[in-house]
C-alpha cells in the first residue's frame, strides 16, 4: 500500500486596499474550496494587514497581505493560482514549495500552527496597539463628556455671582 505523500507550500497574496470583511471572506472561500477539492491540508493563515507596496500594481500603492501554508498534491498550486487570477481583488500571489515528501499522518500540525511569521507577530502587535489606543481614546473621551458639565457648572455659578451682584451696585 503506498502512501500519499504530500508537499509543504507557502502563498501569499495581495488584496486591493478597501475591501469589506466579507470580500475578504469570499476569496478565503475561493482558497479552502480548492484545497477540500484536491484533499489538501491548511497549516496556518495569517492576515497580515494593509501594507505599502514596494510599487505601484494596478494603480493601487497598498495591499492587504494575506499568507497561508499549507500541504498539498499534484496540481492543487496552478489551480489555485488560477483562481488567484480570475479574482479581482487579488493584485498579486507568490507560492514558494517548503519542503517535499511529507507524510500528513505524522506531520506534527500543531507545531506548525504555534509558529507565526515575523509579519504576522508584527500585524498581530499593531493590532492589539490599536485597539488599545482606541480604548485609552474612548475612555479618554468618556471621561471629558462627564468632566464638561461639572466644568461648565462650575465657570456658570461665578457668571451667575456677579451678574447678582451688578443690580445690587445700581441701586
Amino acid at each position: 500500500m503506498a502512501v500519499d505523500l504530500y508537499r509543504k507550500y507557502e502563498t501569499t497574496f495581495i488584496l486591493r486596499p478597501g475591501m469589506s470583511p466579507d470580500d475578504t471572506e469570499k476569496v478565503w472561500g475561493r482558497v479552502d474550496a480548492v484545497f477540500s477539492d484536491f484533499k489538501a491540508h491548511e497549516i496556518r493563515r495569517e492576515d497580515w494587514g494593509l501594507r505599502k507596496l514596494a510599487y505601484s500594481i494596478d494603480k493601487e500603492k497598498k495591499g492587504v497581505y494575506q499568507y497561508v501554508t499549507y500541504l498539498g498534491q499534484g496540481d492543487m498550486t496552478a489551480e489555485l493560482e488560477r483562481n488567484f487570477r480570475l479574482l479581482q481583488p487579488v493584485l498579486k500571489f507568490l507560492t514558494v514549495r517548503l519542503a517535499d515528501d511529507i507524510d500528513p499522518a505524522i506531520f506534527d500540525f500543531e507545531a506548525e500552527k504555534g509558529q507565526m511569521t515575523t509579519l504576522g507577530k508584527q500585524a498581530r502587535e499593531r493590532t492589539t496597539r490599536e485597539e488599545e489606543m482606541g480604548a485609552a481614546a474612548a475612555a479618554a473621551e468618556s471621561a471629558s463628556a462627564e468632566e464638561a458639565p461639572a466644568k461648565e457648572a462650575a465657570e456658570e455659578a461665578p457668571a451667575k455671582e456677579a451678574a447678582e451682584e451688578a443690580p445690587a451696585k445700581e441701586a
